[in-house]
């Protein structure tokens, strides 16, 4: 055990108020009559508590920073979620965006085509619609025509029939004249001379030329009245050619080798054309098929249109079944002299061999 003094003087740096050394105990005179001291006892115990104790300060402040620390991370732990929610919720936003935006391109490109197509699809009826109007305007036309071509034709007929019941009366009479008795023509005098006779004679064939040039010309007016019945005036015809075994027969036996249609315009003042078809065939179809051509005939209004030919021609065979037409189809060639227009009746034919 180590004993040392402390001096109560207020001497600061008192050398009796330091502690012995070398551990030995040494008196200290303070001069007093009874000398007092404090002495303390500082064992290993206590060093180790005061250890203790400032190590448990360390750790309690450790631990402190550990649990602001933890509750730091949870922190950071709390937003890092919500962080990845939000862009998880931000992500699904751009795709639903982009899902709307794809639906939203597609439906305005299904607009566009829907709009292009009602464009078209009106621009096609209002075409019709003219076209319609055209045929309407022709029809009424070609009935007018027809109506003037039927008055016609009864006035020529009944003329005709009057110049037929003159003409019986004036034979009626020439044959009674020749047939009287000669003592009769002292009795009429010279009213059946000779000369009257040329005359009556010449009147008679007067009116048998007559009768004949009214006969053409009222077959003249019957078949302006069939082609105006047959034709149309919008580019399109139906050509249904009747006994077909009987023209066919006509045309191997080389009678008759092709036939024509009635003539057909593409307007009421535009190209006149018809269809030539050679039933036993012509050029690489002969004898195994039927031969249709196109041909361009010289019409009224040549003069006032666009030449050559440019319209795409269609042949169409209609099977009458309804299964299978047969379509050929072709555009004209600039070049040919078939296009151009015509300098006689019909151009050379153009077609399907």
């Amino acid at each position: 055990m180590l004993l040392w003094g402390h001096c109560k003087c207020s001497a600061r740096g008192c050398p009796r108020d330091s502690p012995p050394k070398g551990g030995q105990t040494r008196g200290i005179s303070l001069g007093l009559p009874t000398p007092i001291y404090r002495a303390t006892t500082i064992t290993s115990l206590q060093v180790k508590r005061k250890n203790w104790e400032a190590h448990f300060r360390e750790d309690g402040a450790l631990f402190k920073h550990m649990s602001s620390l933890q509750h730091l991370l949870r922190s950071l732990h709390s937003s890092h979620r919500q962080l990845y929610s939000k862009l998880d919720e931000k992500q699904k936003l751009m795709e639903v965006e982009t899902t709307a935006t794809g639906e939203l391109s597609r439906v305005e490109t299904e607009l566009k085509a829907f709009q292009s197509q009602y464009e078209n699809r009106l621009t096609i009826l209002q075409k019709k619609l003219g076209a319609l109007d055209t045929v309407r305007g022709d029809i009424d036309s070609v009935r007018r025509d027809c109506s003037k071509l039927t008055d016609t034709s009864k006035t020529m007929g009944g003329r005709l029939e009057a110049q037929e019941d003159k003409l019986k009366q004036v034979q009626g009479q020439v044959v009674t004249s020749k047939g009287r008795p000669s003592s009769g023509a002292s009795r009429y005098g010279d009213s059946f001379s000779d000369s009257r006779m040329a005359v009556v004679e010449r009147k008679i064939e007067e009116l048998e030329r007559q009768n004949t040039m009214l006969k053409v010309h009222v077959s003249e007016l019957e078949l302006q009245l069939q082609a105006s019945l047959a034709s149309t005036h919008n580019g399109s015809f139906l050509w249904r050619i009747p006994d077909v075994a009987r023209r066919r027969r006509d045309a191997i036996e080389e009678r008759i080798t092709s036939i024509y249609s009635p003539p057909f315009y593409t307007g009421r003042n535009g190209y006149k054309m018809c269809i030539r078809a050679y039933l036993n065939g012509d050029g690489i179809g002969f004898k195994t098929h039927l031969s249709l051509f196109f041909v361009l005939m010289r019409g009224e209004y040549d003069p006032l249109l666009k030449w050559p030919f440019e319209h795409k021609v269609s042949l169409i065979l209609v099977d009458q079944d309804h299964r299978k037409h047969i379509v050929q189809t072709f555009k004209p060639t600039p070049e040919s002299s078939s296009f151009k227009r015509p300098t006689s009746d019909m151009n050379v034919a153009s077609g399907c061999p």
